[in-house]
């Protein structure tokens, strides 16, 4: 994780917007993860925003995406 951000304040500084933004999503699935795990929650249940459709994944197999709909619907 150390690595991760250090890399993101140079890709920052060195303006480097792709590699900024994919960098800031991956701490932000961490950060997610780590919340989840510590709420003792190991699958997630959400509607697909496209489809309509129910979706139930492990938080290990989610993306970023899937995880902030949960999120965002379980307030």
């Amino acid at each position: 994780m150390e690595r991760d951000y250090i890399s993101l304040v140079l890709n920052y500084l060195m303006k480097q917007d792709k590699a900024v933004i994919v960098l800031s999503g991956s701490l932000v699935e961490l950060a997610l993860v780590y919340y989840f795990e510590r709420k003792k929650v190991s699958k997630i249940k959400f509607t697909n925003t496209y489809s309509g459709k129910e979706v139930n994944k492990s938080i290990y197999s989610a993306n970023l995406i899937d995880m902030i709909t949960f999120a965002y619907e379980n307030n």
